[in-house]
């Protein structure tokens, strides 16, 4: 869990970063992480505030880590940046893109 929780920082705190790659670890330890911190804003504004406070500032505080590691995880799998505009409308296409087959990151010497 600890090392779990590392990736989802990880991912947070590289923002700046439309170039790099995303794995698949990273991806799903950010996604189980975020879906926890959502419930628990959730949470915390049913028990506290009645209405919701929390759970609209977390999620857009998140949101552009979240778009970002989407646009790394697509160029892991070989496709533009740019996909991530049609797969953000439908969530399904969140499982499509964990999906595919990680391309070798280092050219094999025949």
């Amino acid at each position: 869990m600890k090392t779990a929780f590392r990736w989802f920082i990880f991912s947070v705190s590289h923002v700046e970063d439309f170039h790099g790659r995303a794995g698949r670890i990273e991806v799903w330890c950010f996604f189980v992480f975020e879906c926890l911190f959502l419930v628990l804003a959730a949470g915390i504004d049913l028990l506290f505030t009645g209405f919701p406070i929390v759970l609209p500032i977390y999620a857009a505080l998140t949101s552009i880590p979240t778009v970002l590691l989407f646009i790394r995880r697509l160029h892991d799998c070989g496709f533009s940046g740019w996909w991530v505009f049609p797969a953000i409308i439908p969530p399904i296409c969140f499982f499509v893109m964990c999906c595919p087959k990680e391309r070798e990151r280092h050219n094999s010497i025949v």
